[in-house]
């Protein structure tokens, strides 16, 4: 047995896979190969009629059956292309089966069931990226200014996934949530690049996705200062669970009164003015700047995802 993610270049060797997708497996059947006989053929003999062999092939994975097929043949050999298999973690096996017709024509025998070599395919793991407005977060949890009409997430880097998880959080300047404001939801499929976070956020501050205050439930993201005086900022990141929950998380501050078509990237103060007390209050918080990790737990919906084309 040989796999391949296209149609040629058939290979025997194990594999991996990034997200979901399709492959192709090539399962070639002799009965008695590197036999040569002159004059004559390899076939069991004892047989009628002009197409005395069955030849049927069973695709598994994980001991599972994935798909079957069988010819009805003159010869006892037969090649079966089991195109476009849906992949999944684990052992792919092959077993096939030779039959012939009996030699009164009536019934058939098994001559032999043999097994194929083992093709493993193995998941990689999905890993969350992005930028907002173009902008990555930056490594010292500094926060990316925005204009409140226009905050564009992009989360096409993100990587493997079959769906992904999309949170917002208002916090402080420092990455201590407030609680009174915050949203999350699972989407299908892999995550793109042109996410309106304004709309999203009007849209999926409500139950039974949002958390907070109720008389915050709708409303966009906005400047200004928090009941404590402190600037309001929000936490927002992006996750994927495959194979286990995995986030990344920057800061955004939002300017209510710009209406530019494009938010300003950090200046080198701004993405440096963080002092040693104010990161080690972000690591608290949220853990390691590097890895950041939002404390929203992520809620059970989720769609069944869409292959990628």
């Amino acid at each position: 047995m040989t796999q391949s993610s296209t149609t040629s270049g058939y290979s025997a060797n194990n594999f991996g896979y990034c997200g979901s997708g399709n492959r192709n497996f090539m399962v070639s059947y002799e009965y008695c190969p590197g036999i040569i006989i002159v004059g004559g053929s390899c076939g069991p003999y004892n047989t009628c009629g002009s197409n005395p062999y069955r030849i049927k092939a069973n695709l598994y994975l994980n001991g599972n059956l994935v798909s079957s097929m069988q010819y009805q043949t003159s010869s006892s050999w037969a090649n079966f292309p089991f195109y476009n298999v849906g992949v999944g973690a684990g052992q792919y096996k092959a077993t096939v089966t030779l039959e012939k017709r009996n030699w009164t024509c009536i019934g058939w025998s098994t001559v032999e069931t043999v097994s194929t070599n083992i093709i493993v395919s193995s998941a990689a793991a999905a890993t969350p990226n992005f930028n907002i407005n173009g902008v990555a977060p930056p490594a010292n949890g500094a926060p990316i200014n925005v204009c409140a009409s226009n905050i564009k997430l992009n989360a096409d880097p993100t990587s493997c996934e079959n769906h992904y998880f999309v949170t917002v959080q208002e916090s402080d300047r420092w990455w201590t949530r407030t609680n009174d404001y915050e949203w999350g939801r699972w989407f299908a499929g892999q995550a793109p690049n042109g996410l309106n976070l304004q709309q999203m956020s009007t849209t999926f501050s409500y139950s039974p996705y949002f958390i907070g205050s109720p008389g915050r439930q709708g409303s966009p993201l906005i400047g200004g200062n928090l009941p404590n005086g402190q600037n309001r900022h929000y936490r927002v990141s992006v996750c994927t669970g495959e194979p286990s929950w995995n986030c990344k998380t920057g800061l955004i501050k939002v300017d209510g009164n710009c209406f530019a078509g494009a938010a300003a990237t950090p200046s080198e103060e701004q993405a440096a003015d963080l002092s040693d007390e104010e990161r080690s209050v972000v690591e608290e918080e949220r853990g390691p700047t590097s890895e950041p990790m939002p404390d929203i737990k992520p809620p059970t919906e989720c769609t069944d995802a869409q292959p990628k084309k």
